[in-house]
């Protein structure tokens, strides 16, 4: 299989090879710093945006969230509720990870399929 920097150099004189090769490394460098950038703050935006509206939910009025503290204080009497509360925010903040990933995930998806159009049409 033929890689793609063999492909982007196959018309070049030789003289040309160094500085385009040189050319072609950092484009691509910089390319995947760019789009890891992009990647790390949507992950960040989407986890905090999901973190407030789980959050939203969680109010130590709320019937269910008292059922759970008590649960929680059956299974591991030891803890006190000052360290419940940290498990269920712990909790809150792993699924609202999960969701970012799921977006970002969902997002590239559309990006590349957008992409592959492009390249076919």
């Amino acid at each position: 299989m033929v890689t793609l920097s063999v492909i982007t150099m196959a018309k070049l004189d030789m003289k040309d090879i160094y500085s385009a090769s040189s050319l072609y490394n950092t484009s691509r460098n910089l390319s995947g710093a760019i789009g890891i950038a992009i990647l790390s703050t949507m992950i960040d935006r989407r986890a905090t945006f999901h973190q407030l509206r789980i959050s939203e939910g969680v109010s130590l009025m709320d019937e269910k969230t008292q059922l759970y503290l008590s649960q929680l204080q059956d299974m591991m009497p030891a803890l006190s509720q000052q360290q419940d509360l940290a498990l269920i925010m712990k909790m809150v903040f792993r699924d609202a990870t999960v969701m970012a990933f799921s977006d970002s995930f969902l997002v590239f998806s559309g990006v590349l399929f957008l992409g592959v159009i492009a390249v076919l049409a």
